[in-house]
């Protein structure tokens, strides 16, 4: 990443943010795209200067005027003719519905016009949802500049600074909230919001919380159809029905903490680019059993809601409606980042092949997703070439966008490292957005002009990441780990489904309770797309660790130890399928589906710079093999594509 001295900085401030937008660094690219009539370059964040996406938290909280750009811009955008190609509307629609061509790329032969261009349940998710972030935040600043110029000169020149370092925010869903706060911000979920402008506070609908449709009639899924916002958690499945915002944030913030125990083993256990970003059973091992795809998936079912006769889902917990929702892009963003942080431990591991399980807008179900395949829609120059997996490996160089973890450090694997031990490790101190980013970026500090090599607030020694004892410690110092794993038939149901476990049975007999039941352990959600009917299995898993400390604490169990814990687990863990429509279903009924249990250990490093490492992970089909769905000795053996 190339850094700038503050001299420089300031100069390159005042020769393209003060002066007419024509002299920006985006010049060249401005008159590229005018030129081709018939589709846009996705360029990324154009010009030479690299800065950091924000946490949104972060942004509102320490940046007021690019937090005020950002909002009454993605404002602007939404409220856009519809059938404008760089509309929020169509941009979003590249996902999904409303199944029609953008850029003038079309159906392939065979696809059967499926739901847009995206590629989900294989190695071309995480690499789609890179270029396609990049194409969002692209004409979004562009919206930044309208907002810009539609204010007086006088008094903006914070808001033109703020302006040139301006790119789309994130969501850090897993980290713990700042200050103890909601674990879905509230800039995310109040109906209103209120920014400083250079003329004054203005009070407008939040864009982050709902996105009003000037038609939702080309949806194609019903209700979605007859809904005219985007909507979270809904209280009913009627034309009439309205978000409930505090339930959604109740669930999210009982599933929080296992999404960050998910993220956290996924780090250190997934060692190739494979088997973190395909969730397909041949990428799958013991102790990688969970790709970023499917920790994404349940933050996007828990954001849509619970199901049940009577409850739809909201836009996110439907693939093909979800990226209507601004909390999307929010979301995939941090996706993104976590794919870097990723990337920063295992540098020499990218790419890979793999056939597409599904039609899309433009793949045909077979087909071989390789590092050169077109990432389609998204043109890379006006002689009609496409990304590829290839070309983005390199985000910060390529799409000029950074992370505030490297931005603030000099990016190495021991830096990254030490923040990935510190938000998201046992007994994490970080919180979300805090990171020491204060009116800086590139490393470079806009108040001293210096650079910020003191990247991260941690506290406490290694050995305080839990409260030790011989109780969760093995005799060697290293952690007790107990996981669950499960092979999943991704089209089994026709449609998403969720797989709740549970330490017991649930208290409450209703789905639409149970991610606040007293007995809930975690949620793993496949985000399946009605219709496809190919036969795929993947993988997920949920570690029981933290669960199982705190029942220890609670005196119900002795110990870690397997001769105590196995014992346990086999009496009381449970698990529950629910489908799309809210029905229960018997798991020994879903062909292909398996629970899987093992044990490990995971030493404690000697410095918080270094991930932990794992021991081999130990079947324990005493537990499962005599449940609904669970796995026995015979099918342990045949449950991963990898053998460790």
């Amino acid at each position: 990443m190339q850094l700038y001295s503050f001299a420089c900085i300031l100069s390159l401030l005042g020769q393209f943010v003060l002066a007419d937008p024509g002299s920006r660094p985006d010049d060249a690219a401005a008159r590229l795209e005018k030129r081709q009539q018939n589709f846009i370059v996705t360029t990324g964040a154009k010009g030479d200067l690299v800065f950091p996406r924000l946490e949104i938290r972060q942004m509102q909280s320490q940046e007021p005027e690019m937090f005020a750009l950002t909002v009454l811009a993605l404002k602007k955008w939404q409220e856009m003719d519809q059938g404008d190609p760089k509309s929020y509307y169509q941009t979003a629609g590249i996902h999904g519905v409303p199944r029609q061509n953008y850029n003038g790329v079309g159906p392939c032969d065979g696809c059967q016009e499926r739901n847009g261009y995206c590629l989900h349940s294989s190695l071309g998710f995480t690499r789609y949802h890179r270029i396609s972030t990049a194409h969002f935040e692209q004409i979004f600043i562009e919206k930044i500049y309208e907002v810009l110029h539609s204010w007086p000169e006088e008094g903006r020149q914070a808001y033109e600074m703020a302006a040139f370092r301006t790119r789309w925010a994130f969501w850090d869903w897993a980290g713990h909230p700042p200050d103890n706060g909601p674990a879905i911000p509230k800039v995310l979920s109040d109906p209103r919001i209120t920014v400083k402008t250079p003329t004054g506070d203005v009070t407008i609908d939040n864009p982050f919380h709902r996105h009003v449709f000037q038609s939702s009639n080309d949806l194609v899924f019903y209700p979605y159809t007859s809904w005219q916002f985007t909507m979270r958690c809904p209280s009913s499945s009627d034309p009439t029905a309205d978000s409930q915002d505090p339930k959604c944030g109740d669930d999210f913030a009982n599933v929080r903490a296992s999404l960050q125990d998910q993220l956290y083993q996924m780090f250190s256990t997934c060692q190739d680019f494979q088997s973190m970003g395909s969730p397909q059973k041949s990428s799958s091992s013991p102790s990688c059993a969970n790709s970023l795809e499917n920790i994404h998936n349940t933050v996007h079912m828990t954001l849509g809601g619970p199901r049940d006769s009577g409850h739809t889902p909201g836009h996110m917990g439907l693939l093909a409606v979800s990226a209507f929702d601004a909390i999307f892009w929010l979301h995939h963003s941090n996706t993104d980042r976590l794919m870097a942080l990723w990337q920063s431990q295992w540098p020499d591991s990218w790419g890979g092949s793999q056939p597409a399980p599904q039609d899309t807008w433009t793949v045909k179900a077979g087909e071989m997703l390789d590092d050169h395949y077109p990432l389609k829609p998204f043109y890379k120059d006006d002689q009609g070439n496409f990304w590829t997996g290839a070309d983005i490996r390199d985000w910060s160089k390529t799409f000029k966008y950074t992370y505030p973890e490297f931005a603030n450090s000099d990016g190495s694997k021991e830096a990254i490292a030490k923040y990935i031990n510190d938000h998201y490790g046992p007994g994490a101190s970080g919180t979300a957005a805090s990171y020491k980013t204060k009116r800086s970026f590139l490393g470079v500090d806009v108040d001293t002009g210096r650079f910020n090599t003191d990247s991260f607030n941690i506290t406490g020694a290694v050995n305080s990441w839990i409260e030790t004892s011989s109780s969760l410690v093995a005799s060697n110092g290293s952690l007790f780990q107990y996981v669950a794993n499960m092979q999943l038939p991704r089209f089994g149901l026709d449609g998403p489904y969720n797989i709740y476990l549970f330490n017991g049975e649930p208290v409450s007999p209703s789905p639409v309770d149970w991610c606040t039941d007293a007995n809930f352990i975690g949620v793993v959600s496949n985000l399946a797309l009605p219709g496809s009917h190919q036969e795929i299995l993947t993988t997920a898993s949920i570690p029981l660790t933290r669960a199982l400390q705190k029942i220890v604490g609670e005196g119900m169990l002795g110990s870690l130890m397997e001769d105590i814990t196995v014992p346990w687990l086999a009496k009381n863990l449970e698990w529950k399928i629910v489908a799309y429509n809210g029905s229960i279903i018997d798991p020994s009924g879903l062909e292909g589906f398996k629970v899987s249990v093992y044990s490990t250990t995971s030493s404690q490093p000697e410095s918080l710079e270094e991930l932990p490492q794992w021991s081999d992970f130990v079947p324990l089909p005493e537990i499962t093999k005599a449940k609904p769905g669970g796995a026995d000795e015979e099918m342990y053996s045949k449950l991963w594509g990898r053998v460790e």
